[in-house]
């Protein structure tokens, strides 16, 4: 009687022991297929999220046409020998309109593509011809393949990785504001040399109106004793009142 419970008690721990192991690795089993479906799912959002693109044309920026292009004057400094550029010249103004009509013409190309305008955030005319839009990538990938398009980059996010540069290059006194005209500490530098060379002068002043009354005040007494000669005391006297002595 006690040898047949002992078997029954024990064969129902294994039948115990066997279903639970069964549950976990059914479970276990089950358990990769989330991430999968997960991955499926943010890989369609991350197509379908608008960021910031930046959209290059092929036709170079003011600073890089040498001309060429519908008879207009070259604008970039290298081919006119010029040490920058004039972006008020005759020449720019007449090449930027170009661009400008070209970016319409690229853009009205990139709404047939898309099915959609963009909403250009910027433009630009100076380094290349090209706009910043808001776009997700599957339109991002469909602007590239527009004729006249040379590149479409991802505008990205850049952070400061250092705040040290004033100390790498010896400026601290730019960087907390003491060594730039306007700051209170530069002012109350200026401040006291101002004060400093105020009292140098009113004192130098004082000493040559003090010499002066002392030679006007001998000069009766040196004649009679036949001090200076007359011309080399009304020099002395002139320098006195010019402030040259």
């Amino acid at each position: 009687m006690g040898n047949s419970l002992r078997i029954t008690t024990l064969a129902s721990a294994i039948g115990i022991a066997l279903i639970t192991t069964t549950s976990v690795a059914s479970a276990a089993s089950a358990a990769p297929a989330a991430p999968g479906n997960a991955a499926k799912v943010t890989t369609v959002e991350q197509t379908n999220t608008r960021e910031v693109y930046i959209v290059r044309f092929a036709e170079p920026g003011l600073l890089h046409y040498s001309g060429g292009s519908q008879g207009l004057t070259a604008t970039a400094p290298a081919a006119l020998n010029q040490r920058k550029l004039d972006v008020h010249s005759t020449a720019s103004q007449a090449y930027g309109n170009y661009l400008q009509s070209q970016r319409s013409a690229h853009l009205q190309s990139i709404s047939q593509a898309i099915g959609r305008s963009l909403d250009v955030t910027h433009s630009y005319l100076v380094t290349m011809n090209g706009i910043a839009a808001e776009m997700s990538l599957s339109e991002a990938r469909k602007v590239a393949a527009v004729a006249g398009v040379t590149s479409v980059k991802r505008a990205g996010e850049q952070h400061t990785t250092t705040y040290h540069g004033p100390e790498f290059i010896g400026a601290p006194a730019i960087w907390d504001g003491s060594g730039v005209p306007g700051h209170r500490d530069a002012r109350s530098g200026r401040r006291r040399r101002r004060h400093r060379h105020r009292r140098q002068f009113d004192a130098s002043l004082v000493r040559r109106r003090s010499d002066l009354r002392r030679l006007q005040c001998r000069q009766p007494q040196a004649a009679e004793r036949g001090g200076l000669p007359d011309d080399q005391r009304r020099g002395r006297l002139h320098r006195l009142r010019s402030g040259s002595e």
